[in-house]
């Protein structure tokens, strides 16, 4: 499943087993669900399990997110499989599609006037950016495998919010099973992540959640972890 270039709402789904596929050296995208650029798309109480690829390289096995700013809530992130970012993978934001678009017009425009090409812009407030960063909220990642880095998930150039959420047996060959930060802002609160140490920011804390299998979670075991209602954003 692909959007582009919209405000996509993926909602109550079941996403799994599915697959793609590139040529040797070339790279394929999101093997359960691609959202490609659009202000801001809501996937909610979706199931995206045991996507893979087969070829080539993939960034995102269950969830590829690129320059939009996206909002997951609710979803179960289990089995699926990727080069980068194993269970989810987001590169940039919105804003940041627009401003490169936005310098692109102006470099052909050869001039250092007014564009040659109008470029429509989202008008939001300074108290809005936080609102249109792309949002993590109550998600269980789980089980998800990179060949490279990210195992559960994938954060490359972009702002990304994760409020009590559980990152747990994910694996990745070479660095950040649970989360590989590139170049990056990376806000976590109030989750339950997998690591030697507690993960910075408010209320994490590393303590087996007790997952029935891959599917469930039993909420009672993580009670630490559910105060979403304390953090206002």
């Amino acid at each position: 499943m692909a959007f582009y270039y919209t405000n996509a709402r993926v909602l109550n789904n079941n996403l799994s087993n599915n697959c793609v596929g590139a040529s040797s050296g070339q790279y394929c995208y999101g093997a359960g669900l691609r959202i490609y650029g659009g202000p801001s798309s809501e996937v909610r109480n979706n199931i995206i399990e045991d996507n893979y690829y087969t070829s080539g390289f993939c960034l995102g096995g269950g969830i590829q997110v690129q320059n939009n700013s996206a909002c997951l809530i609710n979803n179960l992130i289990c089995g699926n499989r990727a080069t980068f970012g194993g269970g989810f993978r987001i590169y940039g934001s919105w804003e940041n599609l627009i401003a490169n678009e936005e310098n692109i017009e102006y470099q052909k425009s050869g001039t250092s006037g007014r564009l040659s090409k109008e470029i429509v812009r989202i008008e939001h407030k300074e108290s809005d950016n936080q609102a249109r960063q792309p949002h993590l909220i109550n998600n269980t990642i789980t089980h998800n495998t990179a060949e490279m880095n990210g195992g559960g998930l994938y954060v490359a150039s972009s702002n990304l919010i994760v409020i009590n959420t559980i990152l747990w047996e994910n694996s990745a060959s070479y660095f950040g099973k649970e989360i590989f930060n590139s170049s990056s802002a990376i806000e976590v609160h109030y989750s339950d992540i997998q690591d030697s140490t507690i993960w910075p920011g408010t209320g994490n804390i590393s303590k087996e959640p007790m997952l029935r299998g891959e599917k469930m979670i039993l909420s009672d075991s993580i009670s630490q972890a559910h105060h979403i209602n304390d953090y206002q954003f």
